[in-house]
């Protein structure tokens, strides 16, 4: 499960995904009967290649397999989500916690999920499961802020988000998602010190572009947003995935660039 969440912008995507895919090459040559290989190949193919089709053949060679491993399951979901189809999202979320129930990782990204499918409701009631499950889950903390700020709720998102960044300091993600949500509570010169954290950051490691474009979301500066995704998606950063259905993407959704991005990654005609 880590293999693909333990990417919070500190690495490039692309040298990640190259090591990550050769130790699956090695997997298969040893054993290709093992549902959960095909489950990370089918999640690398949509992360790397946005190559749709062959990711969901090695989903559903995953789950002929290895129906009862977690990562058949939720790693399915980054081949759903960006289609929209959230019905079935929901399905495989729903069946990865009834496999591992006390999950607190699993339970969040259900919550996520459920505020990409404007449920606010339950999916505030799942997040709130997670904490309870891991009040100190640095993971669980910053996406019940993220389905707050989904919910309309900033100020709670923002704090829960300073909470993570707290206990996971320098990561690059996690300070983008801080840093948006203080763009859009219009506290610009924080969200812009950490704009600028990034850039004393990177004079010593990687920072991926992403955590720029969405905090050039939060301040209102779509061409700046527009100029940082772009790239996001050119170093592969897994958080594209979901460029289509993320909520906080409203603001530019209909920007005649957002639909170039889509294209981009195989998403429209």
């Amino acid at each position: 499960m880590n293999r693909l969440l333990g990417h919070l912008g500190f690495t490039p995507a692309k040298k990640a995904g190259a090591k990550a895919r050769a130790a699956i090459r090695k997997v298969f040559e040893l054993d290709d009967s093992l549902g959960e290989a095909y489950a990370l190949s089918g999640a690398y193919r949509a992360w790397l290649d946005f190559d749709w089709r062959r990711a969901e053949d090695d989903f559903n060679r995953a789950a002929a397999l290895s129906p009862a491993a977690v990562e058949t399951h939720w790693l399915r979901t980054l081949v759903l989500l960006p289609h929209n189809r959230m019905e079935e999202a929901v399905q495989e979320m729903e069946r990865a916690i009834e496999l591992d129930p006390l999950s607190p990782l699993l339970h969040s990204l259900f919550a996520w999920l459920l505020g990409f499918k404007r449920d606010s409701r339950r999916a505030l009631a799942e997040s709130e499961t997670a904490l309870a499950l891991g009040p100190e889950h640095p993971i669980a903390l910053g996406l019940r802020g993220s389905v707050l700020y989904f919910s309309g709720r900033l100020e709670e998102g923002v704090a829960l988000w300073q909470s993570a960044v707290s206990k996971m300091a320098g990561a690059p993600t996690m300070l983008a998602a801080l840093g948006y949500g203080l763009g859009r509570l219009g506290r610009n010169s924080e969200a812009r010190a950490i704009l600028a954290g990034l850039d004393a950051a990177e004079k010593k490691s990687y920072v991926t572009p992403f955590s720029r474009g969405l905090i050039y979301v939060g301040l209102g500066e779509i061409d700046a947003a527009f100029e940082w995704l772009d790239r996001a998606i050119d170093e592969r950063d897994v958080n594209i995935l979901h460029f289509a259905v993320k909520p906080v993407y409203d603001p530019i959704r209909a920007d005649p660039r957002f639909h170039a991005l889509l294209r981009k990654i195989n998403l429209e005609p």
